[in-house]
């Protein structure tokens, strides 16, 4: 646990997916999380990034 959960406790929203309380903890993978997944794939291109 750091800083930034102590101090926001459950307010603040990190991570790769985002997590959907409401609907069964549905998750749904998050822009930066398509951008990691793309980043590790062999033969990643910074320049072919569509953000």
């Amino acid at each position: 646990m750091d800083n930034f959960e102590w101090q926001d406790g459950y307010n603040s929203r990190f991570g790769l997916y985002f997590i959907d309380f409401k609907n069964n903890l549905t998750r749904h993978q998050k822009v930066s999380g398509k951008w990691y997944s793309n980043f590790l794939k062999p033969g990643y291109n910074p320049k072919n990034d569509e953000l």
